[in-house]
């Protein structure tokens, strides 16, 4: 042996094997390991080459190896057994565990060129009850990689068979989805075979050409979690364009214990798992395990989920403790659970199952460690097997009662294929995106029950359980559960129906599912202009100011909630002009004029609920104050008086007959009452016209009488209403207002019938009425006329 200087470190050199020995007890691996109290030493090897042995810790210390042909026996003493010995490519890890747990002091590893490194663990790490969990995990799944998967009921019986023969199970049986057993230590474990590899073929379906609630999510990202991997068909990747597509941020994980903890700003949270049913057993106040006479540990079959967060029994993980695990377990928040993570597909198309033990978390974890704050109106997402069983109900209640207003889930155990149909169609129609089997023409958000009662018309709802026979039905369905009320959360965007013009308030009234919520999170649109002065906003109806003419007056309309967008709708402007005459018949009388009205309406199609059917309406329009009727009186008669004189008949004057609307008082002594209904079922449209007067003695058109012998006699001439009494127009409030009976609040107007045109073009036409008045005007087209196109 020689030494060497200079490091601080001494080598010793054994030459028969090109081994060297390295001792370094103040290494910072060794102070870490000291600190954790566990004990390891470390062996490095390179064929044919000097390397470096060091032991960290005097309990347990590496003797000389021993090459047996290829391979060499690593030897140690001291320490307490069982052992497990590791491997890495560093000094620093990361640790593989090679093999199981052993009570030998030896094991035995190929010679290999390059530099590896060794150490084992023995019971000054780990207490004699982890030590005993670890190896009973390690034999089970080692029993569990030769029993195939794909044949359940021999899988049932084989596994079972096996826990039932191990002594260190105390009680083991069957659940639906798959196998359970209770180690002698009270250790809960689950073993779930209820969900197959799914067929390739992507990551979702193509797509085919009391009052709910009207809240849409908090401003906080939608999570996406999966515990599973290749081999199982996943809906995340197609939900995360869909959500991001429409204003979501979306995070993705794994569902590790650590990110189920504490109050999660997540509005939105869908988690791909396995769940099933496990042990909880009973446990008294001296923290062990409740026993029956025949000394079988007492418990109740719970619901769990599958997390992220797995514990592998052949390697030492020092972020695991097993104290606190324990006391998880004992508070019947955790249990152990085998499962398929991922399918590897080999060649020839075979799939081998890589196994894993995780952590399941069940509802008192849910109630103990998570919270969703009421300002979020979350939704939850249970992509698991059985989630919405009877079995499961404990877990949703805990979901809701930590917070979360919606709870979806799966009745029966539910395939790849079937998640993918199901809960990407619900995020398109609450979105209303339109992307996932289109309807005939595009669709606007809505709530909970409508989509649920689209997804059910399309048999969506209902979809074949991977492997049904005794234990499982024949098909699983989604379901959901959630919050009532207008301020619980409804869909995942606002969504507007249409709008209604009230010209005697200057007010837009928006009828739709907005939720209610802070005045900072909320904007209303019109042609581009943001709302101002302070809308009146309800759940169902927004009240906004509206101009009379103008940026904001009309256009797009949108509603805005916490940056996710409405659909558009259109609100409509026609500017019909035309010239009014009257003349008197067999007479030199007449008025004639200008009239000018300017009507504003949201025309467009609109559904009730989701599908293929929708609503063409009839709506009605009042002029606004921008509006303008000028009329003039002519024509002059004499008679003769004799002597000289003549008396004279005159109609003369000219002025303003202003449109008046209902619920804004008159401004003139006379005025023009008008409304126009448009009737987009029956494409007609009807326009009535009659005039008014505060004062009959004063008015624009005078008549003017001026006697041979006397003062002359003026009087106020009112204009002849020019429509017809045989076409009267029936109208109604342009807001649908209706009294507490139930009976509309409607006038009637002597009028004309026309045609209302394709997108929305009033027709030209003249109205008139039996005492010679006329009303002729031409085509008009609508300023923002509806979107063919647009969601509704």
């Amino acid at each position: 042996a020689t030494s060497e200087s200079g490091s601080g470190r001494e080598w010793f050199r054994p030459a028969p094997l090109g081994v060297a020995m390295h001792r370094s007890p103040d290494s910072f691996d060794a102070r870490v390991r000291r600190a954790l109290g566990v004990a390891v030493v470390f062996l490095a090897v390179v064929a044919g080459l000097p390397v470096g042995l060091w032991s960290a810790d005097a309990a347990l210390e590496f003797t000389s190896p021993v090459r047996e042909g290829g391979q060499l026996r690593l030897r140690w003493t001291g320490g307490a057994g069982p052992f497990q010995l590791e491997e890495s490519g560093s000094p620093g890890g990361p640790w593989v565990a090679r093999g199981g747990p052993t009570a030998e002091f030896s094991a035995v590893v190929p010679m290999e060129h390059g530099e590896r490194y060794f150490r084992v663990a023995g019971a000054g790490g780990l207490s004699p009850e982890e030590a005993s969990m670890r190896a009973t995990l390690v034999a089970i799944d080692d029993f569990a990689a030769t029993v195939p998967t794909a044949d359940r009921a021999v899988w049932r019986s084989r596994m079972l068979a096996f826990l039932k023969a191990r002594s260190d199970i105390n009680e083991a049986g069957e659940s639906p989805d798959g196998l359970w057993a209770i180690t002698n230590d009270g250790i809960p474990l689950a073993f779930w075979n209820n969900r197959n590899p799914d067929p390739p073929g992507g990551d979702a379906v193509p797509g085919v050409n009391g009052r709910s609630g009207t809240e849409t999510p908090g401003a906080s990202p939608a999570r996406l979690a999966a515990t599973v991997g290749e081999g199982f068909t996943l809906a995340t990747p197609r939900l995360g364009r869909l959500l991001r597509r429409h204003h979501y941020t979306t995070t993705e994980d794994t569902a590790s214990l650590e990110s189920l903890k504490g109050t999660r700003n997540e509005s939105l949270f869908f988690i791909n798992t396995h769940g099933g049913l496990g042990p909880r057993p009973q446990f008294s106040e001296d923290g062990q395990p409740v026993r029956g006479p025949d000394g079988k540990i007492k418990y109740d079959l719970t619901y769990s989920l599958w997390s992220g967060t797995a514990i592998d029994p052949r390697k030492t993980d020092f972020g695991y403790s097993h104290n606190e695990f324990v006391s998880e377990l004992r508070a019947g928040r955790l249990a152990l659970v085998l499962a398929v993570a991922s399918y590897a597909t080999g060649t020839g198309g075979l799939q081998s199952e890589r196994r894993e033990w995780r952590f399941g978390i069940t509802d008192a974890w849910v109630r103990h460690y998570l919270r969703f704050p009421e300002r979020q109106h979350t939704s939850v997402w249970l992509a698991a097997c059985r989630s919405g069983s009877a079995d499961a109900a404990a877990l949703r209640s805990a979901f809701r009662s930590a917070g979360a207003e919606m709870v979806s889930s799966w009745t029966e155990a539910v395939t790849g294929e079937g998640i993918v149909s199901a809960t990407p169609f619900l995020f398109d129609r609450l979105l209303g995106a339109n992307e996932i089997q289109p309807p005939a023409t595009p669709q606007r958000p809505f709530s909970y029950p409508d989509v649920w009662t689209e997804l059910r018309a399309r048999g969506l709802h209902r979809h074949p359980t991977a492997n049904p026979g005794a234990h499982e039905p024949a098909t699983s369905d989604i379901i959901y559960e959630g919050a009532t009320g207008e301020g619980t959360f409804g869909l995942f965007a606002p969504s507007l129906a249409y709008g209604l013009v009230d010209e005697g308030t200057d007010r837009l009234h928006l009828i739709g599912l907005f939720g209610n919520p802070p005045e900072e999170e909320r904007k209303i649109l019109i042609g581009g202009v943001e709302c101002q002065n302070g809308a009146e906003w309800t759940p169902r109806r927004i009240i906004c100011p509206l101009p009379q003419d103008g940026p904001g007056s009309h256009g797009d309309v949108q509603v805005v909630v916490r940056g996710r967008r409405s659909n558009v709708r259109q609100l409509s402007r026609w500017t019909l002009t035309g010239e009014y005459r009257y003349t008197e018949f067999g007479s030199p009388f007449g008025i004639d004029g200008t009239m000018k009205f300017i009507f504003r309406a949201d025309i467009g199609e609109y559904r009730k609920v989701p599908g293929n059917v929708f609503i063409r309406p009839t709506r009605y329009a009042y002029p606004g104050a921008r509006s303008e009727i000028i009329l003039r009186g002519y024509g002059t008669e004499t008679e003769d008086c004799g002597e000289g004189e003549v008396s004279t008949t005159t109609w003369s004057g000219r002025g303003p007959y202003p449109a008046l609307t209902p619920g804004k008082p008159p401004g003139a002594p006379w005025h023009t009452i008008a409304g126009l209904v448009l009737n987009t079922i029956d494409n007609q449209a009807g326009l009535g016209i009659a005039f008014g007067a505060l004062d009959p003695t004063d008015g624009p058109v005078k008549y003017t009488y001026t006697p041979c012998d006397g003062p002359p006699f003026v009087m106020a001439i009112p204009p002849v209403p020019p429509g017809s009494l045989e076409d009267e127009q029936l109208l109604k409030l342009s807001t649908e207002q209706t009294l507490p009976d139930g009976t509309d609040i409607a006038g009637v107007l002597p009028g004309k019938t026309f045609p209302l045109g394709p997108g929305g073009v009033l027709a030209a036409a003249t109205m008139d009425s039996e005492p010679e008045a006329s009303f002729t005007w031409s085509a008009t087209a609508p300023e923002s006329p509806p979107d063919p196109e647009a969601a509704r």
